[in-house]
């Protein structure tokens, strides 16, 4: 409950801070921290080689005793990757016909995104050991700075690049605090440069599936923001980034959630109980259609106010490219468990074909329909393309896990979400938006319950590690 807390939290100030930097920056210039940053995740995916998730994998699957030998390892594999693709990425950007101003801003940000590359690794041990309310903690935390430095700079008219250096800045401090707190962690970690090049070979061939599936699914993700800044204003790009935006905010949860169950998934798999994985693959299922069923159907009446809310007037638009986005938002969060499974597993070699059709079809679909339809194209592409995934996921799991879809409470899950939406249709005319949404949300707990879609034993059970 502590970690729900903190994430809710983070997500709060994480939307404040979104609607600071869009009013401030308007639709161009949040156009530019948009491309900056859709061009610099580029890269990360590269650096992160499916290393993050391999750790996890392989301190949850090896002795308490070797934990500290692998996470040096990938540790400093991680840190070399980073600093040698990043220096790319700047390299790069130059000769590219881009203003100066997002060149200058891949070179401000460039370090922030190398703190929160190797502050993710490291998250890895905390999933292991259940101390992720630590994480949890220091994500509020570090938002709340990230808020403070915003509203510094808007205060004192700094403009695009102070706010990236910024960024940078907090993402440093963020990762400072996560080492001291690796060292308070059981087993009395140190955290040092290690190279052994024969087991880095071992890990390079587990990760790189996973690498080449994560690379692949960043084409489909991240492309789209690159197309349209290629093909339209940074006004168009702004708009689509706000409502991106508030996507990846919402879409960090299942990677989060989904950390915490793996070590539970693969300890049960590894014992080869079949019925234990589905009971888990049921609760997080059912967890996740409580979160996104809602979001859809309240995003389609109350996309447009809500955005206007976070980002201002100027990106209304955003809310109407949110009630598309928001569709590929809820396919992330079941293509996430689809892929965890099949990591647990061990079937990502079988995703990669998929992976590579969906990329080169995405990208085909970017080209063609964003030039002639904006944002709109690429929306819709976006949407598309993550259900292929979450479909791709499941033809992979099927042969090697028989897994249970719970019908009828996801059934009364929808039914509920339904009411709420023509709830809000009707009263929106009739409330502010925050006391709506409160109404809303506790009228679907409400209908919820009258429809015993799920009970609270069950709901505490889904949010336990």
């Amino acid at each position: 409950m502590g970690q729900a807390v903190l994430r809710f939290i983070e997500v709060l100030l994480g939307v404040v801070t979104l609607g600071l930097i869009t009013r401030y920056l308007g639709q161009s210039g949040f156009g530019q921290y948009t491309t900056i940053n859709a061009i610099l995740q580029l890269f990360i995916v590269i650096i992160d080689f499916g290393l993050y998730l391999t750790l996890l994998r392989e301190i949850s699957a090896n002795p308490v005793e070797r934990t500290e030998y692998i996470t040096n390892n990938i540790f400093t594999m991680r840190l070399m990757s980073s600093a040698a693709l990043l220096l790319l990425a700047i390299v790069s950007i130059s000769f590219t016909p881009y203003p100066a101003e997002i060149k200058w801003g891949v070179l401000s940000l460039s370090f922030a995104y190398l703190s929160v590359s190797l502050t993710a690794t490291l998250t890895a041990l905390f999933q292991k050991y259940l101390q992720m309310v630590k994480v949890a903690a220091l994500n509020a935390g570090t938002k709340v700075l990230m808020l403070g430095m915003v509203s510094v700079v808007i205060w004192l008219h700094g403009g695009l690049q102070s706010i990236l250096v910024g960024s940078s800045i907090v993402a440093a401090i963020a990762f400072g605090i996560l080492w001291y707190l690796v060292r308070r962690l059981p087993g009395n970690l140190h955290l040092r440069i290690h190279i052994d090049l024969p087991y880095w070979r071992e890990i390079i061939s587990k990760a790189w599936p996973i690498a080449a599936t994560t690379a692949l699914n960043l084409i489909y993700f991240k492309a789209d923001t690159i197309v349209l800044s290629m093909f339209r204003g940074p006004e168009e790009v702004g708009l689509y980034g706000a409502g991106y935006r508030v996507l990846e905010i919402m879409v960090s949860f299942p990677h989060m959630f989904m950390g915490l169950v793996l070590p539970v998934l693969t300890a049960a798999w590894i014992a080869r109980d079949g019925s234990r994985v589905d009971r888990i693959w049921q609760r997080a299922f059912l967890f996740f259609t409580l979160m996104t069923f809602p979001l859809m159907t309240g995003a389609l009446i109350l996309g447009v106010p809500v955005m206007k809310l976070i980002a201002g007037s100027e990106f209304a638009e955003s809310g109407n490219v949110l009630k598309v986005l928001v569709l590929a938002t809820a396919a992330i969060f079941f293509g996430t468990l689809g892929n965890y499974i099949v990591l647990v597993l061990e079937q990502q070699r079988k995703l990669i074909k998929f992976f590579l059709l969906n990329a080169a079809l995405s990208l085909a679909g970017y080209l063609i329909f964003i030039p002639k339809y904006s944002y709109w194209g690429a929306a819709w592409i976006t949407v598309g393309s993550e259900c292929f995934i979450v479909l791709a996921a499941w033809i992979v799991i099927r042969p090697h896990l028989k897994l249970t879809v719970p019908w009828g409470a996801t059934a009364k899950i929808a039914l509920a979400s339904v009411f709420m939406a023509v709830f809000a249709y009707f009263a929106q005319s009739a409330l502010p938006l925050i006391p709506l949404l409160i109404v809303c949300a506790t009228l679907y707990g409400a209908l919820l319950l009258a429809f015993r879609a799920v009970s609270f034993s069950e709901l505490k059970s889904m949010i336990r590690p």
